[in-house]
């Protein structure tokens, strides 16, 4: 009696399904494979936190180390230390292969590159208007005052008024415009009802179609987030309020901004080149150059990166909250 063979329907059956196996196997095997190294990154950086506070428990000013070489016993080997003397705080960065993970002193590790990364102005206007990076004074005109952060720190935020702004010299800023990113907590609404007004502005002039970048209201209320003056393609859909706040993330890659409020992309535009980009310019908060149309509300933690910031560490930074 003769056997009958597989016909070719039934082989290329076969190999169909052990195609799928194979697949659901080699998916399995990475998966494992990518939380055997994430369970790695986030040990070795508690790890070396938890070496680098004990140092700050040595140091009798209660200082972090400058440079991870100076903390004992810790091989340093594979990791990125970013260190801010006038804050007093730190970073750690470490990678393994295309994961990349990092842990701020007081949290815990998460996905994405450190908060200082990149960061080439800071205020942290918490009670203080110098700046983080460099230290340099920022300069207030007009109606502004100490007042309660976002994150609920007394003395942790600055109140603009209608005629009060805040002016970072030039000489803080990156004079590359390739990529950045600018971050910010606000509460408030447009000094002038139905009126445009500034939150975060740097431009060759005080118009926002001079900006290089501007981060503000528009007539009808709504955040806009906004390169190279483009301000109604940055319309994030979401309005001021005087008693919400809302963190403000524009980030600009060399063709495309992207827009954030509270950690949610809110839009994306391409927008080439910058074309109104100058170096000759500073850095104003809560107005335009001038005191022009001055924003009403509270600013939290301003900062500037010269790096455009992933989504994911977007996230990051709205979830930890104002510094």
């Amino acid at each position: 009696m003769m056997r009958r063979g597989f016909t070719i329907v039934e082989l290329l059956i076969v190999i169909v399904v052990i195609a799928i196996l194979a697949a659901i196997t080699i998916v399995a095997y990475n998966g494992i494979q990518n939380q055997a190294k994430v369970a790695a990154l986030t040990s070795e950086l508690s790890q070396a936190a938890k070496a680098v506070e004990t140092y700050k428990a040595k140091n009798t000013a209660a200082m972090y180390p400058t440079a991870l070489s100076q903390v004992e016993g810790l091989n340093t080997s594979g990791y990125d230390y970013f260190y801010n003397q006038r804050q007093n705080t730190y970073c750690i960065e470490r990678a393994n292969g295309t994961l990349r993970y990092s842990m701020n002193a007081g949290s815990s590790p998460r996905e994405g590159r450190c908060m200082l990364n990149g960061l080439v102005a800071w205020l942290p206007l918490n009670g203080s208007l110098e700046e983080a990076v460099a230290g340099v004074g920022v300069s207030p005109s007009g109606a502004v005052s100490v007042t309660q952060g976002a994150n609920g720190k007394q003395d942790g935020a600055y109140q603009i008024g209608a005629s009060g702004m805040l002016t970072l010299a030039t000489a803080n800023l990156p004079s590359s415009l390739s990529s950045f990113s600018i971050s910010v907590w606000a509460r408030g609404v447009s000094g002038t009802s139905g009126d445009y007004s500034y939150v975060v502005y740097r431009g060759a002039g005080s118009s926002i179609g001079s900006s290089i970048y501007w981060l503000g209201i528009l007539p009808n209320g709504n955040y806009s987030l906004a390169v190279n003056g483009q301000y109604n393609a940055g319309n994030t859909n979401v309005a001021g309020s005087s008693t919400t706040w809302r963190h403000l993330v524009l980030t600009y890659d060399g063709s495309r901004q992207y827009m954030y409020v509270d950690g949610t992309l809110r839009g994306e535009v391409a927008i080439g080149s910058i074309s109104n980009a100058t170096t000759s310019n500073s850095l104003t908060v809560g107005a335009g150059p001038g005191n022009y149309r001055s924003f009403s509300g509270t600013v939290d933690d301003v900062r500037v990166y010269s790096r455009a910031l992933s989504a994911t560490e977007v996230t990051n930074t709205y979830t930890e909250g104002a510094f």
